[in-house]
């Protein structure tokens, strides 16, 4: 993994980082990209969704499995999933915890 932030996360953070990596990845425009919306509904396919994964361990520090993705198929959901997991490690930003 290759310099994951160190200081405490929040939810809010993690919404804007899944925002900012799809709207690249997919060449869409941010606010083209809602909470809710299926990752696959808005082209996210197989092996993009990996690299999205590889990315958010990169950025979070947190290990992944290869399906998070999948199994968390929306900014929200996403989100949802790394908050729990930084809970668990201690790693979420006060007033996430």
């Amino acid at each position: 993994m290759s310099n994951p932030i160190s200081e405490p996360i929040s939810e809010e953070a993690i919404r804007a980082w899944c925002v900012a990596y799809l709207a690249k990845a997919l060449r869409l425009r941010p606010e083209r990209i809602g909470h809710d919306q299926d990752f696959a509904g808005l082209g996210l396919d197989s092996a993009e969704s990996l690299f999205m994964v590889t990315a958010a361990e990169d950025w979070s520090g947190l290990e992944l499995g290869s399906e998070t993705a999948i199994e968390h198929p929306s900014v929200a959901a996403f989100s949802r999933f790394l908050m729990s997991l930084l809970r668990q490690h201690g790693r979420a930003a006060p007033g996430e915890r």
